[in-house]
């Protein structure tokens, strides 16, 4: 079952009338999203760019299998991936997908209190967290 069409939305033409045009088509699927009440929690993407210290590569995996385990049952965690850079294994990206910002939001304040995690101890550097939302512009 998919997604329920949007009641605001102006409804394209049929495939295969004459007067279809692809790019009105576009904007008539993809400019309407946003105005939908059932689109008005976007769902985002974080990504958590991590450098671990040397020492702790060797016991890294498991401490994060730990950590994220607790990441993918929390309330609106759609998915969380790993990447591991291949040049450097000290590199790591976990790219954690929100069902909405407020999602995240209470994630990060649950990590920052009760939910303290050992990620601290693992890292050579401080953590970059950048949010990212699907643009439907382009």
């Amino acid at each position: 079952m998919g997604l329920p069409l949007c009641p605001k939305a102006s409804q394209p033409k049929a495939y295969g009338s004459e007067d279809l045009d692809a790019s009105a088509l576009m904007l008539a699927i993809v400019g309407s999203l946003p105005t939908c009440d059932h689109w008005s929690a976007m769902p985002i993407t974080a990504h958590l760019d991590l450098f671990l210290t040397a020492e702790s590569l060797p016991t890294a995996p498991a401490v994060l299998r730990d950590i994220l385990a607790d990441t993918r049952a929390f309330d609106g965690c759609l998915g969380v991936d790993v990447l591991v850079d291949s040049k450097d294994p000290a590199h790591v990206l976990v790219v954690e997908r929100w069902a909405s910002l407020e999602h995240d939001s209470a994630y990060r304040a649950w990590r920052a209190g009760d939910g303290v995690s050992a990620l601290g101890e693992l890292l050579a550097a401080p953590p970059v967290l950048t949010h990212f939302e699907t643009s439907f512009e382009v």
